[in-house]
């Protein structure tokens, strides 16, 4: 069991409930504010800090990988994580959200069109759409579309799925953008202002927030 901390790293409780292991950044994790956690499909553990980015443990325990802003993450207060069906891993905060595909970072903001900037929680639905609860209700990434222009990634105006396994590098050479839709009281649904890890799906898959 892994418990993260606001200042004091993140401590793993054994399977024995017997002991504690603790990290901090004197170990290599990124900060010792922790606000989210993931595990991967590889069982590496993702921590998402306030102030120093992303850090990731791998399997065995022994080291830390952290990425941050200069590595391209949108910001080094990461508020939730989130790892889709090819593997991205997403990570939301107070100004936007990236997509890693392992190897660098796609960030999305307004300009792009999620209906705000806080990201609070992100889950998928079974039909494969992310759906990002933000300060304004929900948005919703239903896909990336082509340009309009033939590529090697698709025919004109072709469209992914929001979870694919398209490199960052792909999406932008092959000129594919997303395509998000806002859910909120502007747009005539009754939610605004979704809180941190206020969402989840059921195994119907209606989404509750």
């Amino acid at each position: 069991i892994w418990f993260g901390t606001w200042g004091g790293g993140v401590s793993c409780l054994d399977s024995n409930r017997k002991q504690f292991t603790r990290y901090t950044e004197v170990h290599g994790l990124a900060n010792n504010a922790v606000r989210s956690m993931l595990v991967d499909a590889g069982f590496g553990l993702w921590f998402g800090t306030m102030g120093g980015g992303v850090s990731r443990l791998d399997n065995k325990q022994k080291s830390f990988t952290n990425y941050s802003e200069k590595h391209g993450l949108i910001s080094n207060r990461v508020w939730n994580l989130f790892d889709d069906q090819n593997g991205n891993l997403w990570l939301g905060s107070e100004v936007g959200i990236s997509r890693f595909d392992r190897k660098t970072f796609l960030n999305f903001t307004t300009a792009e069109g999620i209906g705000d900037n806080g990201i609070d929680d992100i889950v998928i639905d079974k039909r494969g759409i992310i759906w990002l609860g933000t300060n304004t209700g929900l948005t919703a990434l239903k896909g990336f579309v082509g340009n309009g222009k033939k590529t090697s990634y698709g025919p004109p105006g072709d469209t992914l799925p929001p979870s694919n396994d398209f490199s960052n590098d792909e999406l932008k050479r092959g000129g594919l953008k997303p395509v998000f839709e806002i859910y909120n009281n502007r747009t005539g649904y009754p939610v605004n202002d979704i809180n941190v890890n206020g969402m989840c799906v059921t195994r119907e898959g209606i989404i509750w927030a």
